[in-house]
């Protein structure tokens, strides 16, 4: 059955009735067939929360405190699905035996109950990024791990070597963090240098002596992947100590800040942040109306 037929099929069961289930719940149910961990998700303590956090602190509470999720935007979706191949373009690079190759893992989600537009959006930037980097200079040494110390969380999408010297890069290791995104302007692209997620996860791999498992970081690889018209770019940013240092006392300031609005029970609303370049938040309804939190629309 062709990917169109499968599509078509996907749409039929939704008009007949059949409730999506969330795309997290498929991924689990897939690789728990194959008798395998599902690789990704959220780490336990990173930069997602601690980035609702500085966002809007009562944001973070119905989020993260109350556990009021809201529904995935496709966009989200796409980029979950699109980390999936990722995933497992890479292991089976690591070990020939790997059981879930991305064109089975494809297969398996287009007979799942998971979004079809967004499964067919990801597996269209899939087969050009593998088309691009069909020769890749990346050997991967680990995909999809946590990082942590004292506490404190993130997840490679994937740790890398790079054997031979390439233009800007030389040999060592890598993180190398996948990003789906809409524009490649100038804005956006300095922009991922002061990115509190990478900074964050250049701060993990030397404090927590990752070094002695995959060696020195030479910096992170912004492997960046454009939507719609299939552009690919990569960008280094190299660690800087003193940067790293003041993203540690940034982290920790925060901490004291959540510390006290759990002990006061008072969760600010950052009404400056209720309409951003993005669009409203997932929460506007319910702050200016109050519109029950069930009823809220957009992504948490």
């Amino acid at each position: 059955m062709s990917i169109p037929q499968r599509i078509a099929r996907m749409d039929q069961r939704i008009e007949l009735g059949l409730a999506l289930k969330p795309l997290d719940e498929v991924l689990g149910e897939i690789f728990e067939r194959y008798g395998l961990p599902r690789p990704g998700g959220r780490s336990r303590k990173g930069w997602s929360s601690r980035q609702t956090l500085q966002k809007c602190p009562y944001l973070y509470q119905q989020t993260y405190v109350n556990g009021h999720q809201g529904a995935p935007s496709q966009a989200l979706e796409t980029g979950s699905l699109f980390h999936s191949y990722l995933a497992c373009h890479y292991l089976t690079q690591m070990d020939e035996t790997y059981p879930v190759i991305p064109d089975l893992l494809r297969d398996e989600l287009l007979s799942s109950q998971a979004t079809a537009a967004s499964v067919a959006e990801a597996w269209q930037l899939y087969e050009a990024y593998a088309c691009r980097y069909e020769n890749d200079y990346l050997r991967p040494l680990a995909v999809e791990e946590e990082g942590e110390f004292e506490g404190n969380t993130c997840r490679w999408d994937l740790i890398a070597a790079i054997d031979e010297p390439q233009p800007g890069l030389p040999v060592g290791t890598y993180v190398v963090e996948s990003k789906t995104s809409s524009r490649f302007d100038s804005v956006t692209m300095s922009a991922w240098a002061n990115d509190g997620e990478i900074l964050g996860q250049l701060w993990i791999y030397q404090q927590g002596d990752y070094a002695a498992k995959w060696g020195p970081i030479r910096g992170v690889i912004m492997n960046l992947c454009k939507k719609r018209t299939f552009e690919f770019e990569r960008l280094v940013i190299p660690p800087q100590g003193w940067q790293l240092d003041g993203h540690a006392k940034d982290l920790d300031a925060w901490d004291m800040l959540e510390k006290l609005y759990r002990t006061t029970g008072l969760w600010p609303r950052s009404r400056a942040n209720c309409v951003t370049r993005y669009g409203q938040c997932a929460l506007f309804s319910h702050c200016m109306d109050g519109t029950p939190l069930d009823s809220s629309e957009g992504d948490l």
